[in-house]
């Protein structure tokens, strides 16, 4: 077995207004998963396109000031070259904040832990949440919108 890899290189971007905008250029070596998470102001993502991949939501949870936090997916069946993603939003943006990364080696089949005790802490959950992963072997992906945003791969 793999072990699970970070593929490419993170691409961090905020945008302060419109209602789409581009992340990219992204590369990654091998077939992977990739993961957008998008913390904002007031509206949410329509739609993701670019690289023929096929964008889903994965989750959507809401900060205590009510601003959307995503976390979007598509998977890669072979490497990526160079893509540049377009983000296309409900509404005009204030502000938003995306991140863009992927990962590779894992059984795409089944990347989303089933474990039942992995919470889901959509609306300001208890500080410090504790969370395993079920699979021996996992990645945890965190969003967080308030004063100081934060992203963690842990």
């Amino acid at each position: 077995m793999s072990l699970i890899s970070l593929e490419g290189t993170p691409v961090h971007k905020n945008i302060t207004s419109g209602s789409s905008t581009t992340i990219g250029p992204f590369t990654t070596l091998n077939p992977c998963e990739v993961f957008l998470v998008n913390t904002i102001n007031s509206t949410s993502i329509s739609s993701i396109t670019g690289g023929g991949l096929t964008w889903a939501k994965r989750v959507d949870a809401t900060s205590a000031l009510g601003n959307p936090i995503e976390l979007w997916a598509a998977q890669a069946l072979s490497p990526i070259s160079a893509v540049t993603f377009t983000v296309n939003y409900v509404l005009g943006v204030g502000f938003s904040t995306l991140d863009l990364f992927a990962f590779s080696e894992q059984d795409i089949a089944t990347i989303w832990d089933k474990d039942p005790s992995v919470p889901a802490e959509l609306n300001n959950g208890p500080d410090p949440i504790t969370i395993s992963v079920g699979s021996g072997q996992g990645v945890v992906i965190a969003g967080d919108r308030r004063a100081t945003e934060g992203f963690q791969i842990a």
